[in-house]
């Protein structure tokens, strides 16, 4: 590996890779702030698919990324 590329390899990892590793263990987790984390599985993801207001926001996401994105460029 050329010597250039590890300040981008560190960086990426501790920026990018151990955050979104965290923010994937805690998704399967009930965590409310101020109690240890519970493993809870796909539990959350199943009541994700049943709420309204989640397919409205994505909804709402959907069409703001397919309006905004082409007047962008």
């Amino acid at each position: 590996m050329k010597r250039l590329e590890w300040p981008y390899l560190v960086g990426l990892t501790a920026l990018v890779a151990i955050p979104g590793a965290g923010a994937l263990a805690l998704a399967f987790t009930e965590y409310t702030g101020v109690q240890s984390p519970r493993f809870v599985g796909i539990d959350n993801f199943t009541r994700l698919v049943g709420d309204d207001r989640f397919w409205s926001a994505f909804g709402n996401s959907l069409i703001h990324v397919l309006l905004s994105t082409p007047l962008r460029m």
